[in-house]
Formats: structure tokens, sequence, C-alpha cells
């Protein structure tokens, strides 16, 4: 009866201490689990983030490519445009020339001049016919170097606008590209945060399942001591009976 008495006296804190760690232990699987699925949780985002930056990246990539695409369209309307601008100086040579040639030859008279002065009909005709042929070429040189003027000033524009858009469109995507780098970043960082939490949590559940042992391993000490203790006892009683 007093060995039972004293095995039942060691076993119940031991049985108890036991039940203890077991709940601490479970509350930190509990939380080790939570861990695992916030950085499942964190690894998707980061899997997601990772995804929008490649989009991002191949649509700047396009824009890289369809500004250098814009920079040999503009090296052509660059050749365009100086071909317009010699041929503006050209026909502005041509028309001080005429000018001159007017002055120089006396024929700066206007039409009713040239009608009036005129030997002949024939002659006023031809007189007519050669005004009106340089009034016309004058005035066909003078449409042609607005028009040209007017190309030079729309090509310029519409490269400069075209620059511009690209590279608004350009800095817009690097800023997305940027700032989802900076979540992926703070993701990663979330995640590595969680995988430090749960180490701690799994070494803390390795001390628990330590003590655990430890606890179990001396109980049965106690338990080996006390039934040695009891059997000795036993054959000591023997003996006297």
């Amino acid at each position: 009866m007093v060995c039972s008495l004293m095995l039942t006296a060691v076993t119940a804190p031991s049985a108890t201490l036991a039940d203890t760690i077991d709940d601490q232990i479970e509350q930190q699987d509990q939380k080790i689990n939570n861990l695992k699925g916030q950085q499942a949780d964190a690894q998707a985002q980061i899997d997601s983030l990772s995804s929008e930056i490649a989009t991002v990246s191949g649509k700047v990539s396009e824009l890289e490519a369809k500004q250098a695409e814009l920079g040999k369209e503009a090296e052509k309307l660059q050749q365009t445009i100086a071909d317009l601008k010699l041929r503006i100086a050209q026909r502005e040579e041509v028309i001080q020339n005429q000018a001159r040639d007017v002055q120089v030859n006396g024929d700066n008279m206007n039409l009713l001049d040239a009608v009036l002065e005129a030997d002949s009909l024939s002659d006023a005709i031809g007189r007519v016919q050669a005004v009106s042929t340089i009034v016309k070429a004058n005035n066909e040189l003078i449409e042609k170097q607005k028009q040209d003027k007017e190309a030079v000033e729309k090509n310029i524009q519409e490269n400069e606008r075209k620059v511009q858009e690209v590279a608004a469109t350009q800095q817009q995507l690097e800023n997305e590209k940027n700032s989802l780098a900076e979540k992926q970043a703070s993701v990663n960082v979330l995640k590595a945060d969680l995988a430090a939490q749960q180490a701690t949590a799994e070494g803390d559940k390795a001390k628990l399942q330590k003590k655990k042992e430890e606890a179990e391993a001396e109980k049965a000490r106690i338990l080996a001591a006390q039934q040695a203790a009891a059997k000795k006892a036993a054959e000591e009683q023997a003996r006297i009976e």
C-alpha cells in the first residue's frame, strides 16, 4: 500500500507536467501551421507581383523598340527636312534672280503697260503671255514655298509629338514597374520575417519536446527507483515473516 501511494504521488505531477507540455507543443504546432499559411500567401503575392513586373517590363521593352524606331524615323525626317529646306533656299534664289532680271531688263511693267506699248497685236499678245508666265511662275514658286515650309513645320511637330508621347508612356510604365518592385520587396521582407518567426516557433517546440523527453526520462527513473525500493521492501517483509 505504501509503495502504491508513493507511486501515485510521483506519477500524478509527472502526468500533469506532460499534459501541460503537450498542450504547449500543440499550441506551437498551430502557430507554425499558421505561419506557414501566411508564408504561402506571401509567396502567392510575390509570384503575382513578379508576373505583373514581367508584363510591365515587356511593355517597357516594346516602347524602347518603338523609341528606337522613332529615332530612325527622326533621322529620315531630318533628311526630308534638309531636302525641303534646300528646295526652299533654291526657290528663294530663283525668285530673287527673277526679280532682279525684271528690274535689270526693265520688264517690271504691268499688264496694261505691256499692251499699250506693244507695236502690234502679236507683240501685245507675246508681251501679255510673257508677263503672265512670269507672274504665274512666281506665284507657283511662292505657293510651293508655302507648302514646303508648312510641311517642314508639320513634320517637326508630328515627330516631337510622337517622341513626347512615347517618353511619357515609358516614364509611366517605369514608375509602375518601380512601384511593383517596392511592393515585392516589402512582401519579401514580410515572408522573411514570417520564416524567422516560424524558425523561432520550431525552436521553442524543440525545446518543449526536449523538456518533455527529460520529464519522461525522469519519470521513468523515479518509477524504476520506486519499483526497486518496493521490491526490496517486499523482500525484507517476506524475510521478517
